[in-house]
């Protein structure tokens, strides 16, 4: 049996879209996400909180609390994917093993998959609009984004709540992989665009937002986060 299901109240963020009209331009194709390490100045997190942070933890951050405040959204379980994760400080780490045989605790734990998840719920608490539901993490095989919506929909259909705050983000690779002639020709399985989003998925849409339905069956293992998010922008207009 097809079980229905939405997708509702996108907040998006990305280095050169400042305005809904950007988004609406990039949704159409009429503008395209800037290919820069600019990242959320997080204005609403402390000085010492936001200062290690790297491009995607900040952007993961951002759409979170953008989330919540925007549209209320309290007390959902997440569910969080990246296809590259933290590759900055992952590419300093290693660099780090190989010239000095060393790894600092503090860089290695912010170096985790689930950091920027991590972080988020943790700048929500001191916001004291925690999320008591936790969190999920998952990674998409081969780049294959469908995988993380499929994990999505059984997150909703087979746990205790109708709806999740699903979230997706990567960051811009390292400029030492611009040799990597994959990186250069764009034939990565994930386009090498800095980007975060975060959307609730659910049986139903979220009461102060529209909705769009969808089946994860649709987007096959060459379609992107990109293209989800243009079809969801677009389905929003």
């Amino acid at each position: 049996m097809e079980r229905t299901i939405y997708a509702s109240c996108p907040v998006c963020w990305a280095p050169g879209m400042q305005t809904e009209q950007d988004w609406k331009d990039f949704a159409q194709g009429k503008k395209e996400i800037e290919r820069t390490a600019e990242a959320p100045k997080l204005e609403f997190t402390t000085p010492l909180f936001r200062r290690r942070l790297g491009q995607l933890c900040r952007m993961t951050v951002q759409v979170v609390h953008d989330s919540i405040e925007r549209f209320g959204i309290k007390d959902l379980p997440i569910l969080f994917t990246s296809v590259y994760g933290e590759i900055n400080r992952e590419f300093t780490i290693d660099r780090s093993v190989i010239t000095e045989g060393s790894v600092m605790p503090a860089a290695f734990s912010l170096s985790t998959f689930n950091a920027p998840v991590a972080l988020a719920t943790i700048a929500m608490a001191t916001l004291q609009c925690g999320i008591k539901s936790g969190y999920e993490v998952v990674f998409p095989s081969k780049g294959n984004f469908s995988y993380a919506l499929q994990a999505a929909e059984a997150s909703v259909f087979g746990g205790k709540q109708d709806k999740i705050l699903f979230v997706y983000g990567d960051e811009l690779f390292p400029q030492e992989y611009d040799s990597i002639k994959s990186v250069k020709e764009g034939n990565i399985p994930i386009p090498n665009i800095p980007l975060a989003f975060a959307l609730v998925i659910g049986r139903s849409p979220l009461e102060n937002c529209s909705g769009a339905k969808f089946n994860s069956k649709d987007f096959t293992s060459k379609k992107t986060p990109l293209d989800f998010l243009k079809m969801l922008l677009n389905a929003n207009r």
